[in-house]
């Protein structure tokens, strides 16, 4: 139910910045895996926004 807010988060709203901001100064020991990271936060952070809007049922509908 909630794919659509899913989409249009990862659409609308630039969680690359604050995986930035948050993990700024570990690229030169992450390396090549630096950009998988960000990403791995930008889904955990959409999929945490998506768990709590279920658990307060708050559903969107097209």
């Amino acid at each position: 139910m909630n794919s659509i807010a899913a989409y249009c988060l990862f659409e609308v709203v630039n969680f690359r910045c604050i995986a930035d901001s948050l993990f700024f100064g570990l690229e030169q020991w992450i390396g090549v895996y630096y950009p998988l990271v960000g990403i791995c936060f930008q889904s955990a952070f959409v999929l945490l926004i998506v768990k709590w809007m279920y658990d307060h049922k708050i559903f969107l509908k097209a």
